[in-house]
This record gives C-alpha cells, sequence and structure tokens, in this order.
C-alpha cells in the first residue's frame, strides 16, 4: 500500500519552489526543491518508510528510523525557508539535518550487523552500480525504485547507506559555502543595518538641508613646504617649485551628528583672530572648492581653488571654513566655528630659521660648503652694520658706510664714504691717506716705480735717504 502512495506521489507534477516577495534586505530563498541535497533526502525518507514496513517488525524502532529520516528532509526545507532572514537558523538547521541523517545511518548500519548481512564496501560492483545513478537528471525514487523495492533488506539497507553517504556528502559542502557567504557578506542583522542607514541618509538628503554645525575633530592642518609660509621678511619668496598648499581633512556631520555623504563645497578664508578680526586673506571673496564626502569624511587643500598669496610672517593665523551644499561661498552655507590656528609643519619649523631666531645662527650652504646664488647681480639691504667674520685672520665689515677690510697681521684698509681710502688710519683724510712705508719695487726702467700727478711723472727712480 504505502508503495503504490510513494509511486503515485512521484507521477503528480513536481511542486514549483516556493516564491516570496525579494528586496535587497531579503534576499531569495525558499527554493529547497532545487536542492541536490533535498532530492537526495526525499528519496531516503520514501526509501526508508518502505524498508521499516517490510523489514522492521518493532513499532518502536521504526518510528525512530521515520523520524530520522523525515527529520534530514524537513530541516533542509525549513533551513531554506528562513535563510531569507536568518543564517544562523540556516546553519543550525542544515547542521540538525546532517545529524538526523548520521544517526539514521547508523541503524542501517546495526540493522546489517544484528541481522548477519553484508556491508558493501564502496567500490563493489554493487555499490558502484548505485553510486552511479547520483549523475542521472532528474532523479527521484523511480530512479532507485528497483533496488529500494527489492525483497532482499541486503540490498535495500545498502542502496540506503549508499544514498546517505551522497546526501551527508552534500550537506557538508552545503554548510562550507554557507560559512563562507556568512563571513563575506554578514547576517540579517548586518544587511538590516546597512540598508537602514542608507535610507536614514537618503531620507535626510532628500527631505531637508544638512545643518552643517561642526567640524568634529581632529582634522589635520599642515604647512608643508620649507620656504612659502615662513619667510625672513615680507619681501621673502619661496623657491621655485614649493607648493603654496595647506592640507585640510576633517570629518562633517549634521546637527544630530549623523555622518554626512555627496558633493559639499568648502570656501577658505584665512583670518588674524579666533573670532571677528580682519581677514587676511583672499583679498575678495574666496573661490568653492568642491569635495567629496564619504562617511562624513573628507580631504582638499587651501590654496586650490584660491592662490594663497599669504606671507605667514606672524605666528596669529586662523583658517575660517564655510561650507555649504551649493557653489556660493556668500549665502546658503554655514562658518564651522572655532576657527582653527594653523599651525606649522616641522619643515616649516626649521624654514623660520633663515630669518634668525637670536639663538642659532642661519646657514645656507651646498655639498661642496659654500654659498651657491645663481643670480647675475645680489642685492642685500641692512638696517644697521654688516660683517663678515673670516675663520682665520680677516674680517669685512660695514658701517655707515664705510667699507673696512682687516687683518690680525697688517691693520686695516678703509674706503669711507667720502671716497677716501685709508691704510693704517681709520679716518683718511686724502683720496688716498697713508700711515706708514711705502715700497715701488723694481725702480730699474722708466716706466716701472713711477709716481704719477695728472699724467705725469712726478716721482721716478727714487731712492732712500741713505743710497740703499
Amino acid at each position: 500500500m504505502l508503495t503504490q502512495i510513494i509511486q503515485m506521489a512521484n507521477k503528480k507534477k513536481e511542486h514549483p519552489s516556493n516564491k516570496h516577495h525579494t528586496s535587497d534586505l531579503i534576499p531569495p530563498h525558499g527554493g529547497y526543491r532545487k536542492l541536490k541535497s533535498y532530492q537526495t533526502t526525499e528519496i531516503i525518507c520514501d526509501g526508508t518508510a518502505v524498508f521499516c514496513e517490510k523489514f522492521v517488525p518493532s513499532y518502536k524502532r521504526s518510528e525512530q528510523m521515520n523520524g530520522a529520516a523525515r527529520s534530514g528532509k524537513q530541516n533542509i526545507a525549513e533551513a531554506s525557508q528562513v535563510s531569507g532572514t536568518s543564517k544562523k537558523s540556516e546553519l543550525k538547521l542544515i547542521n540538525v539535518a546532517r545529524g538526523s541523517l548520521e544517526e539514521l545511518l547508523q541503524d542501517f548500519l546495526d540493522y546489517l550487523r544484528q541481522n548477519d548481512l553484508e556491508l558493501w564496501d564502496k567500490d563493489s560492483p554493487q555499490a558502484l552500480a548505485i553510486r552511479k545513478l547520483a549523475y542521472r537528471k532528474d532523479k527521484s525514487y523511480e530512479t532507485y525504485k528497483t533496488y529500494l523495492e527489492s525483497d532482499n533488506p541486503e540490498v535495500v539497507a545498502n542502496t540506503l547507506i549508499c544514498l546517505i553517504h551522497q546526501a551527508n556528502f552534500l550537506l557538508d559542502r552545503q554548510i562550507k559555502a554557507l560559512e563562507n557567504e556568512f563571513l563575506e557578506k554578514g547576517g540579517f542583522s548586518e544587511r538590516m543595518y546597512r540598508k537602514r542607514t542608507k535610507h536614514r541618509k537618503e531620507q535626510q538628503k532628500s527631505d531637508r538641508k544638512p545643518k552643517l554645525r561642526s567640524l568634529l575633530l581632529p582634522f589635520v592642518l599642515s604647512v608643508l613646504s620649507v620656504l612659502s609660509f615662513f619667510p625672513a621678511a615680507p619681501e621673502a619668496r619661496a623657491a621655485a617649485g614649493v607648493p603654496k598648499l595647506l592640507n585640510f581633512q576633517g570629518r562633517l556631520t549634521d546637527e544630530n551628528d549623523n555622518l554626512l555623504d555627496g558633493t559639499y563645497y568648502i570656501c577658505f578664508s584665512i583670518y588674524d583672530a579666533e573670532s571677528a578680526g580682519s581677514k587676511l586673506w583672499p583679498a575678495g571673496d574666496p573661490s568653492p572648492t568642491s569635495v567629496s564626502v564619504s562617511n562624513g569624511v573628507f580631504s582638499t587643500q587651501v590654496g586650490s581653488a584660491d592662490t594663497l598669496t599669504l606671507d605667514f610672517t606672524d605666528d596669529t593665523y586662523y583658517l575660517n571654513v564655510y561650507v555649504n551644499d551649493s557653489e556660493s561661498c556668500t549665502t546658503g552655507g554655514e562658518d564651522l566655528t572655532p576657527r582653527q590656528q594653523i599651525a606649522s609643519a616641522g619643515y616649516a619649523i626649521t624654514a623660520s630659521n633663515l630669518a634668525g631666531d637670536g639663538t642659532n645662527d642661519v646657514q645656507i650652504k651646498n655639498a661642496g660648503g659654500d654659498i651657491d646664488i645663481d643670480s647675475a647681480t645680489l642685492t642685500a639691504d641692512f638696517t644697521s652694520a654688516f660683517s663678515i667674520d673670516g675663520v682665520g685672520a680677516s674680517n669685512v665689515t660695514t658701517d655707515s658706510g664705510n667699507l673696512t677690510l682687516s687683518t690680525t697681521t697688517s691693520g686695516d684698509i678703509l674706503l669711507d664714504s667720502a671716497g677716501n681710502v685709508g691704510i693704517g688710519t681709520t679716518s683718511p683724510s686724502q683720496s688716498l691717506d697713508l700711515v706708514g712705508a711705502m715700497e715701488l719695487e723694481d725702480t730699474t726702467t722708466s716706466t716701472t716705480g713711477v709716481v704719477y700727478k695728472n699724467g705725469i711723472r712726478f716721482i721716478h727712480n727714487f731712492q732712500h735717504p741713505t743710497g740703499d
């Protein structure tokens, strides 16, 4: 009677897979009838029912075996159905199905052992014939009917053992695949959080304009060049190739501290005070800088929209940041307060030493230890005296328009502001004022050892009074 019921069930049109409304939040689920593992356990469940009716007289044992076979099949179906909203439940139910089939496998092994029947080796001709049937398309109970309805309990039990091994293999692979999918994509709770967060952000952008109240710290303000922003005097300029840019990074939120996403516009200006004060840069209204904000985080550069022409000669500069969702730098946006003081980077602090810090000397030299200035003309303006102190015995100084060359052994040579040259004196009264002896070498010819006045020889071949 049971055999006839099974045959009639398999002749009916196959049930379509359950179809449910799905979305990005709830993925497709419920198609368990297409699973090879479910198709195999369905054959096992029907075959076990036939086996118990014919060969297991004990009602209790028959109920146990049929219950294990049914659990293997039903838990796969239930796992598929709940997979849309709980990967944890899906994994748990597949593991229950795997455990039930293992229990059923032991029941059939016990039956063979207790009834002194042979257990087929997996590579025996009988087992290979059963295993080969697994590769048929659209396999069903009818595929194994000859073996499952045999009058020999050894044949039926071994056939079901082969099918259980195949189902267990498929379930082990299914469990591994579910584990990997969970690690890569997460479960329903994670998908629900991502969808809710995305929806809330989209709703915020469509329903209202973001309230850009604060730029949450930390953010970084760095002066990156060596010479651009800390020159020695207002007239100094940076070397060619040094960018006049300030790196600026931050995190942008709305009034409820929700992280923002999308394109926003930032307008930079520099003031001399943390609030109020005077604007130092740019001269007119600032130009907007477009920034792409992702999870609240953005990065840009001050000076990319308006050339940074400000010479950083003071230590009190404050960056004003105006944020807008349009390109206007005057209306519709908001100033982020308080202004942040611009801090120098390590290299910029080193560059400030070119102005002299009152403690350390300025050192400018090339690899050879020399000052190297690639210019046809060198001009230097000094508000007071200028001097060059030699490492050896000579020095060069200027003071009040006078140029003095001095040594430690031969006195001074001075060129004063009137154009007089003094040798051995610091106050020459004539065009040449010499204190000390003068020697004219080689007075043996008419053109050497001569002192001229207005182009005429004035003194020629003079000798010392002693005749030397």
